[in-house]
């Protein structure tokens, strides 16, 4: 039996179908415009096609575009359609308050879910999509806090529109210099090292909390850069959406 999985980003979706723990296929679109509801149909025409769709989980931080996915998936699932929220969670899963846990987005959730799942014991999440997120999970498993800030992709931006001659560019690996020398290196070069500067300090900063070693995980889109300057990090480019696979099991009972 095959399931649907859909991880809606703030800038990309990430739409899977699973055979037991295996992705069968997976295929991204954008998140944002007027072209989701037609890029969401196609995917879902390719991925599911006359399958049988048990059921569809979906992790969405976009709230504006659930009604859409949940009309379109309904032509494709037999099943039930969850959006995934803390309220199938158990209150000893989490360190927060009451509030922060039903505050907390079902993207950082499936990340737990999914980090745990891979290995027991004190660990740190690093998702740098569209917002970078730095996940703090304590010795038995249970989340502890989250720290976010812009995401590179928002801090170039914002530079750019906040200023009449900064130019708005994308993050080029071969533009980051050590000293750098014109503007695109300089803005490559500032925003990677304050991003990656973020990133050591939060790591001691955990480091300092648990007092015993722990394991460090990179997912989201910008994480391609930044997680060869940690060797021992595990990185997997679909995180997030397996994390989505692995809460839908939960609330299943399997």
């Amino acid at each position: 039996m095959k399931t649907l999985c859909v991880e809606v980003g703030n800038t990309r979706t990430n739409i899977g179908l699973f055979e037991g723990d295996k992705i069968l296929k997976n295929i991204q679109i954008n998140t944002k415009g007027k072209y989701f509801s037609n890029d969401f149909n196609k995917a879902l025409e390719t991925l599911c096609g006359n399958k049988n769709i048990i059921d569809c989980a979906v992790s969405s931080v976009v709230d504006s575009v659930n009604k859409t996915i949940e009309n379109i998936v309904q032509k494709f699932v037999k099943g039930k359609i969850i959006f995934l929220s803390s309220k199938f969670l158990p209150d000893k899963m989490f360190l927060v308050s009451k509030k922060g846990k039903e505050e907390t987005g079902a993207d950082i959730l499936c990340d737990i879910i999914y980090a745990n799942s891979i290995k027991n014991g004190p660990k740190i999440i690093i998702d740098l999509g569209t917002a970078s997120k730095v996940i703090f999970i304590d010795k038995k498993n249970r989340f502890l806090t989250v720290y976010i800030f812009l995401g590179l992709g928002s801090f170039l931006s914002l530079l750019s529109s906040s200023t009449e001659k900064l130019p708005n560019i994308r993050l080029k690996i071969s533009k980051i210099k050590p000293i750098p020398k014109e503007t695109k290196e300089t803005l490559n070069s500032s925003t990677y090292y304050c991003i990656l500067g973020a990133i050591k300090y939060y790591i001691e900063h955990f480091k300092k909390h648990v007092n015993k070693k722990f394991d460090i995980f990179f997912c989201g889109g910008h994480s391609e850069f930044f997680k060869k300057e940690f060797s021992n990090s595990f990185y997997d480019k679909n995180f997030t959406l397996k994390g989505c696979y692995e809460f839908y099991k939960i609330i299943k009972g399997c």
